[in-house]
């Protein structure tokens, strides 16, 4: 056995020894002495484990992806405590990050280890184990190795986490594994997380009914209207200030984790940043150094501006064109930002230019307090939420979201088969002139569209125009 064999066994023994302390520091407040909240998410991935060990299911591989941030390891380490009836030895918690990139040693080499400790190949073996691997896109075959052992034998549950979604995107483990992504953290999410006692997950379905299957504003007011008491109620638990907090920097559960320091905040969500742009970016794609340098004064731009021009941008950063377009790629796949394309034909797609919202908030906001006062805050306040909204529609299923990039147009267009909802977002008190414009244009009105105000206006209908006013403090609890 040569020594590198020897130091990733004794690697992979250490791993299996301290993993129940491991796990405690991810999912135990020591402050409070006490098992932090679990992510929603956790219900789903909880379920295929179970089904599984009982007997009631083949899914056996599960992949968690999303943003650094949103609470895959700590999930992952909740998942590992739910098996304390499982000996040691037939759990394995491991993180790729530190063995690649530190111990050189791939995935490969941590399967044929465990099956050393093991004393038996994965074949032989006649209880299963369990394999929970973190970050698994730092191997850059990982998937290739997961496939030849999903195949292997059906003795293995594997639950791996990653943080880009292009990197997890294999056409190998296509048939074979359930993807799961896990976004950024809603308002009641955020909330149930921080005080564990305001699950309103009906309210939110309800909200969600009453937006976006709704066929008109008219019954789209009636739903919510008859929600209402639940909705004063559930703010009559809430501080208001919890809006501005969630904001800031609530939609990442780590956060929650921290002191409210914004100093300590905002460092954080910068490092956690430069890891993406200097580990996670290099492997979604081949940048060389000179290009990478750009991308943070290219999120410097986009925290200020709407539209994007691309050759305005290429200038001002000294790039091609071309180039521009694989930072903004990168970036996208990367889960820093997303692309909102113009309504219309492809055509009007290309000649006309995108917008990029970031997919939470919390970058923004980052990026604002290096540059901008925090007394200016609620005059920047519109692009936040606008962040917030978009992440909300981006995980409404069934949906294609684009904006109005006409002068004075609407911040979305959603279509949903062929239905369209006229979306505008505002921090003030704002009217409907520029969801009635949008309303006008060729290949929306026809469809009876629906207009969404959402602002600080309260709830309101417009049933000559068909378009709503929703007050910000309902959309939250979408």
């Amino acid at each position: 056995m040569s020594e590198q064999e020897q130091k990733t066994i004794r690697f992979i023994q250490n791993r299996v020894e301290t993993a129940e302390n491991r796990v405690k520091e991810y999912i135990t407040d020591s402050t409070k002495q006490e098992y932090r909240s679990k992510r929603y998410a956790f219900n789903e991935l909880n379920e295929h484990l179970q089904n599984y060990i009982q007997n009631k299911s083949i899914n056996r591989m599960l992949i968690l992806y999303g943003l650094r941030g949103t609470g895959k390891t700590t999930l992952l380490a909740h998942l590992y405590n739910e098996l304390s009836h499982i000996e040691k030895h037939r759990k394995l918690f491991i993180s790729l990050d530190r063995a690649v990139n530190i111990l050189n040693i791939t995935l490969n080499d941590i399967i044929d280890s465990y099956e050393t400790i093991l004393g038996a190949p994965l074949e032989k073996l006649q209880e299963p184990v369990f394999l929970f691997l973190d970050e698994v896109h730092f191997d850059e075959k990982w998937d290739i190795t997961l496939k030849t052992l999903y195949d292997r034998t059906d003795k293995v549950f594997i639950v791996a986490t990653g943080s880009s979604a292009l990197s997890l995107n294999s056409p190998d483990l296509s048939r074979r594994r359930i993807a799961i992504e896990l976004h950024p953290t809603s308002f009641t999410e955020y909330i149930d997380l921080k005080y564990k006692n305001k699950d309103v997950q009906q309210l939110s379905r309800s909200i969600q009914d009453a937006l976006f299957t709704s066929q008109t504003a008219e019954q789209c007011f009636q739903d919510i209207q008859k929600i209402k008491p639940q909705v004063l109620q559930y703010w009559a638990g809430v501080s208001s200030y919890e809006i501005d907090k969630y904001i800031k920097y609530g939609t990442l559960p780590f956060v929650l984790q921290m002191s409210d320091n914004e100093v300590i905040i905002n460092r954080s969500i910068e490092d956690m940043i430069e890891k993406v742009i200097s580990k996670d970016i290099p492997h979604t794609a081949s940048l060389s150094v000179d290009v990478v340098s750009k991308i943070k004064p290219l999120l410097y731009l986009l925290i200020g501006t709407d539209k994007l021009s691309v050759n305005n941008v290429s200038s001002v950063l000294g790039i091609t064109a071309p180039t521009l377009r694989l930072l903004l790629n990168a970036l996208t796949k990367s889960n820093i930002i997303w692309r909102l394309q113009p309504y219309g034909s492809t055509y009007k797609q290309v000649r006309q230019p995108s917008k990029y919202l970031f997919t939470t908030s919390i970058f923004r906001y980052a990026y604002y307090n290096l540059t901008e006062n925090e007394t200016l805050y609620d005059q920047y306040k519109g692009k936040l939420l606008e962040d917030i909204v978009g992440m909300t529609l981006k995980k409404i299923e069934r949906t294609h979201i684009t904006y109005d990039s006409a002068a004075g147009g609407a911040d979305f267009i959603i279509q949903q088969s062929n239905k369209h909802i006229v979306m505008e977002v505002g921090y003030g008190n704002k009217d409907i002139k520029q969801i009635r414009k949008t309303m006008k244009k060729t290949g929306i009105k026809d469809t009876n569209p629906i207009g969404v105000l959402i602002s600080k206006n309260p709830l309101k209908l417009h049933e000559q125009h068909n378009i709503i006013e929703i007050p910000l403090e309902y959309f939250l609890l979408a």
